[in-house]
């Protein structure tokens, strides 16, 4: 985020400041200094400004004061101008975890809060995690375009994947100002044919028995077991 003002009365040389003020506490949570007149600018990053003491999940208005008039308060401020991810203070977004998971179909997952800008989702997904590399994916998605609001939950289906084969997935957030990559990236592997043996057999106790099995294949399938006094086979 770069912060660029024009400040202060001509003759006078006192502190200047930005500050953010939480509108959810009315607290100001973060106050940038800057001493003397003229044109200045102060660069900060996301993760600076957090270091400062903005809360990332919050909404702030900012304010300018100085002390030039002889004590703190409004002064002459000609300008202030507010350029790149300054905008993103309160925006995230978080994928989560697969749902309607088949042998060949799945529905990709997210949460996303748009605070203060409107911006394109897509989901990037394929066999491999190609981090925060558009090109580093097999396969992008456009999910739709979405602005100032409260938290919204992104759905992405897909079909045709490969049975039993391990896919990722990540949503991204872009703009003319940043791209916000989803975190974590998530893992899963579509359902494969179920292969289950006996484990260790049963574990008799006086009146009942422990009948074991495991499934060693498939990633997830509804078992039942079959038992009596005969073998019936299969």
């Amino acid at each position: 985020a770069v912060i660029n003002w024009n400040n202060g009365v001509p003759a006078n040389g006192g502190e200047k400041c930005v500050a953010f003020l939480n509108l959810d506490t009315g607290n100001y949570d973060a106050i940038l200094p800057k001493s003397g007149n003229g044109f200045g600018t102060l660069t900060y990053s996301l993760a600076e400004l957090g270091g400062e003491g903005l809360d990332t999940t919050k909404r702030y208005r900012v304010h300018y004061y100085e002390n030039d008039q002889g004590g703190w308060g409004w002064g002459q401020l000609n300008y202030i101008d507010l350029v790149g991810d300054i905008y993103n203070v309160g925006l995230s977004i978080t994928n989560t975890p697969v749902t309607d998971l088949t042998t060949t179909s799945a529905t990709f997952n997210a949460t996303f809060n748009p605070t203060g800008s409107v911006f394109d989702l897509y989901v990037y997904w394929g066999t491999n995690d190609g981090g925060a590399a558009e090109g580093a994916w097999g396969h992008t998605n456009y999910i739709g375009s979405y602005t100032n609001g409260s938290s919204t939950n992104l759905a992405f289906s897909t079909y045709g994947l490969v049975q039993g084969q391990e896919y990722n997935y990540r949503f991204l957030a872009q703009n003319d100002a940043t791209n916000l990559w989803g975190a974590p990236t998530i893992t899963f592997t579509t359902y494969d044919q179920p292969i289950v043996n006996n484990s260790t057999g049963a574990t008799p106790q006086v009146g009942h028995a422990m009948l074991n099995g495991e499934l060693t294949a498939g990633g997830q399938a509804d078992i039942t077991v079959y038992w009596g006094m005969s073998d019936g086979g299969t």
